[in-house]
């Protein structure tokens, strides 16, 4: 990296994603290209907690995957001094075994042994609230559920940069305040944070600047406030111009 006091930096970041097109009627299928993100540079700055608006569809996703390595850019560069850690409420894909398990299994993965692992498990989900489902089936698990436990699996080792997606939006009001204050303290010792959420109460709450996507390019990054009415206005002159078709 050649930006020493950045957490995270792009430039010229494009995805696309090659797929086939299928036609009413028809047999085959075609080949054709969906342009996820376009042209994507961005800075985050250390220490910074950054919010990410956008609609459904807009690269949000996709933006985040590609900071934490998950998917590599069609062109364009990814930095990171350290590898960022994406939490999202996807992250356990074992619906039938146990929360327990589940957790136990992340742990693993992170490095613990069999008996660090399942000592620090039942930490965790008592963390989470959950000391009632710790048997059960995580698929069991109610939505703000796997969020509470989603974002008690990010303190696994501490990661430097965190990035969170929709995981305090889908929570119970009590759970963000706990939320928020657990952010404070990682914030001392992490470098960066990402929250994508469509909650604009979460982004004003947590984010000190926050960045707009839209078909895959940011068209807003600023203060979060403004971010927040930027996005506001954008959508209702979407939504008047969809009525007036």
């Amino acid at each position: 990296m050649t930006d020493a006091s950045a957490a995270v930096l792009l430039k010229d970041v494009t995805k696309v994603f090659k797929v086939r097109q299928r036609y009413p009627g028809k047999i085959f299928t075609r080949p054709t290209e969906v342009v996820s993100l376009n042209n994507v540079s961005l800075r985050i700055g250390h220490g910074e907690v950054v919010g990410l608006i956008g609609q459904n569809g807009s690269g949000k996703t996709t933006l985040l995957k590609l900071m934490s390595g998950a998917l590599n850019p069609t062109s364009g560069k990814v930095m990171a001094p350290s590898r960022p850690r994406l939490i999202s409420l996807n992250g356990l894909e074992l619906p039938n075994l146990s929360v327990l398990e589940n957790t136990e299994l992340m742990l693993r993965a992170h490095g613990r042994d069999a008996k660090e692992a399942r000592v620090e498990a039942f930490d965790i989900i008592g963390l989470a609230e959950l000391n009632d489902k710790t048997y059960l089936p995580y698929q069991t698990l109610s939505t703000g559920m796997r969020a509470r436990l989603g974002f008690f699996l990010t303190t696994i080792n501490q990661p430097k940069v965190l990035l969170m997606d929709e995981m305090l939006s889908v929570a119970d009001g009590r759970f963000q305040s706990r939320a928020t204050q657990f952010l404070s303290a990682m914030m001392s010792r992490a470098d960066g944070v990402v929250i994508s959420s469509h909650s604009m109460e979460t982004i004003i709450a947590n984010c000190s600047r926050a960045i707009v996507l839209q078909a895959g390019q940011i068209v807003f990054d600023g203060l979060s406030q403004g971010a927040v009415d930027f996005y506001s206005s954008t959508r209702l002159t979407q939504d008047n111009i969809a009525a007036a078709k």
